[in-house]
């Protein structure tokens, strides 16, 4: 499953994606190739890449234009080196970048992209083929990609409610928490398989926003997956031992999953599968590729996934995200060799004790 999206909440826009990439052009030749793998040195040599199943859906491609896309590879890379040329000759004008757009892109190619205008100040948004509308409390809401049809219901489910205010965070980190959250939620099947990464989609989400410095792409955001089986109520909330760390390292996303399996001691696991993967933009002007960062699993951004189950078949989930740059993390994990220590607080538990009450009450749970 597959995913873009944007939205604008009180004068903060974002733009969330995925990293999947499904295919490579509309040519039938190319088309059925795997998802992953090497590229044939054909396409490799003319488009210039040589990653293959994983691929930077939000891409940065000018200090003015942001570019999120869906569908074709060959076709999204030719696209975003068409844009990047002419603002480069002409500067930045929405109405050009959307003639572009409507001439060179293909039937099955979604594009959003944000665009700061004449001297920087002016935001314009920019789409073709995506769906959108507008809510309550989010405004020009547009999306696409096999996932649509589940981020429109989770997205229409949070506009419908008021939020509780939380005086921990402002404004501007609680709009973030609410594309994490949908982004979390929306993919989140996929999100928390125990899949190879270059397989499927499997853990890198994307996040971009205008910040004050001019475009940036969210840090370091940790997954966690819990679980509570109502026939099993003995053992309590249970940890599904994946961990998944996306963060940047330049333009580079590197996206950290372990599958650990548990040990004597109910707090260390051991690492059974290293899928450690480095996600490349859509295009670099980079020749050369940094050293690797540590393998830590230091985080900004903790997206917790909670699922309730019945003899392990699950009857609803939810998402929760905290932000924590500047305050304790919720979720602590120790990497050391093979080995990973890993902990939670009372904090993060209650609220997830707080969900299983209530629905134990017949009371709905919230969808976020």
């Amino acid at each position: 499953m597959t995913l873009i999206f944007g939205f604008s909440r009180q004068d903060v826009p974002i733009l969330c994606g995925d990293t999947l990439l499904t295919h490579y052009s509309e040519t039938p030749t190319t088309r059925r190739l795997p998802a992953s793998g090497t590229l044939p040195d054909s396409i490799a040599v003319d488009f210039g890449v040589s990653i293959s199943g994983l691929k930077q859906k939000v891409n940065i491609i000018h200090d003015t234009v942001v570019l999120a896309w869906a569908g074709p590879y060959v076709s999204a890379f030719g696209l975003a080196k068409e844009i990047k040329s002419h603002v480069e000759r002409f500067g930045p004008s929405a109405k050009e970048i959307m003639r572009i757009l409507e001439a060179n892109a293909e039937p099955d190619l979604s594009c959003l992209a944000m665009v700061l205008d004449g001297d920087g100040t002016k935001l314009s948004y920019v789409w073709h083929r995506v769906e959108g509308t507008d809510l309550r409390r989010f405004q020009h809401v547009r999306y696409a990609g096999t996932g649509s049809d589940y981020f429109k219901e989770t997205i229409a489910k949070l506009d419908s409610v008021d939020p509780i205010p939380n005086p921990a965070i402002d404004n501007f980190a609680s709009v973030l928490c609410d594309a994490l959250a949908f982004a979390s939620q929306s993919i989140g099947r996929e999100l928390y398989t125990f899949q190879n990464l270059v397989e499927r989609w499997g853990g890198a989400i994307e996040l971009c926003y205008r910040g004050p410095t001019g475009f940036t792409k969210l840090d370091k955001i940790a997954f966690a997956h819990f679980e509570y089986d109502e026939t099993t109520p003995e053992r309590g909330l249970t940890w599904k031992p994946k961990l998944l760390l996306n963060r940047y390292n330049g333009e580079e996303l590197e996206c950290i999953a372990l599958l650990c399996a548990q040990t004597n001691d109910t707090s260390i696991f051991s690492i059974v599968r290293d899928d450690t993967t480095v996600i490349r933009p859509l295009i670099s002007e980079k020749a050369t590729h940094p050293q690797l960062l540590p393998k830590t699993f230091d985080y900004n951004w903790l997206c917790t996934h909670f699922t309730y189950s019945r003899a392990g078949k699950s009857l609803w989930s939810m998402a929760h995200v905290t932000a924590c740059s500047n305050g304790p993390r919720p979720f602590r994990v120790t990497v050391q060799g093979t080995d990973v220590i890993v902990k939670f607080t009372n904090k993060l538990g209650d609220w997830m004790r707080k969900q299983i009450l209530a629905y134990q009450r017949g009371e709905k749970p919230s969808a976020l």
